[in-house]
């Protein structure tokens, strides 16, 4: 084979003009008919807005272990009067039935006393 045979030959690039010049002092490109970017989007918000920060956190932790002391103070305070109430109400009731129980003696003894006062009576009856 002959050199050069099976090989596409290829042709030099033309050359630029020679009498061709570059504009000086006038911009290659027009502005105006430069494509302008898009404006600019927003900031993306931050995933962390709204979420308590640690010191939030540690402050609502100290106002809730305060509510449940009150909680805590507020139903000790109501079960020891409710206690109380209970008590004087029992106390109560003793009394009364204490009363009941000395009318119900003084009841019997009155009676006692009168039966002996008639058997007194109708032994002397009897002299």
């Amino acid at each position: 084979m002959a050199p050069g045979a099976g090989y596409q030959q290829y042709a030099a690039p033309p050359m630029m003009d020679p009498g061709f010049q570059f504009p000086v002092g006038q911009p290659m490109l027009d502005p105006a008919a430069m494509p302008t970017a898009p404006p600019m989007a927003p900031p993306p918000k931050r995933l962390t807005d709204g979420v308590a920060t640690p010191a939030s956190v540690e402050q609502q932790k100290r106002a809730y272990a305060q509510a449940l002391a009150q909680q805590l103070e507020d139903g000790k305070r109501t079960i020891k009067e409710q206690s109380e109430q209970a008590k004087e109400i029992l106390q109560q009731q003793a009394e009364e039935k204490k009363l009941q129980y000395a009318m119900q003696i003084d009841q019997q003894l009155m009676e006692q006393e009168m039966n002996l006062d008639q058997q007194t009576h109708q032994q002397v009856m009897q002299l």
